[in-house]
């Protein structure tokens, strides 16, 4: 019985959404990889890479834990980006005040930002001076 219990703790612990928890962002550059695997996401604009660093979606905000709408932002991007291998854009800025990357995502050939929007979960989000597609996100939201 306890042997089961240790064997089910060990188990929760290592399952993706902990790995998301109460972990430092690593600010480690690594360019030389073209994609890179997604461990798991936070919630629906932020997700972690399987290298450990967090990266946070540009030209979208998805609302917060506790605001409606989030589970399904969340869900979202789950469905779109965890477990899978996606590749990164950036803008200009290379990081937020929390460390996180901040990119636009593909998942094969789905630009992940932009269906985000389209999906009615995320609205447009413009911060200077990564701008690049904020008017394509914005007409997307203004035809959903």
């Amino acid at each position: 019985m306890k042997l089961t219990a240790i064997i089910l703790l060990f188990l929760v612990a290592c399952t993706p959404s902990s790995l998301c928890k109460d972990q430092k962002a690593t600010t480690e550059t690594d360019n030389s990889r073209e994609s890179y695997g997604v461990l798991c996401v936070v919630d629906g604009d932020t997700f972690r890479l399987d290298d450990g660093r967090y990266v946070r979606l540009i030209g979208v905000n998805t609302p917060e834990k506790g605001d409606a709408g989030y589970d399904e932002g969340t869900d979202t991007l789950k469905f779109f980006i965890e477990g899978e291998q996606v590749k990164l854009e950036k803008d200009v800025s290379e990081t937020d005040k929390y460390h996180r990357l901040l990119r636009y995502v593909y998942a094969d050939d789905l630009f992940v930002n932009e269906e985000l929007v389209k999906y009615g979960v995320a609205e447009p989000m413009t911060i200077q001076p990564d701008t690049k597609y904020a008017e394509h996100f914005k007409e997307i939201y203004e035809a959903v």
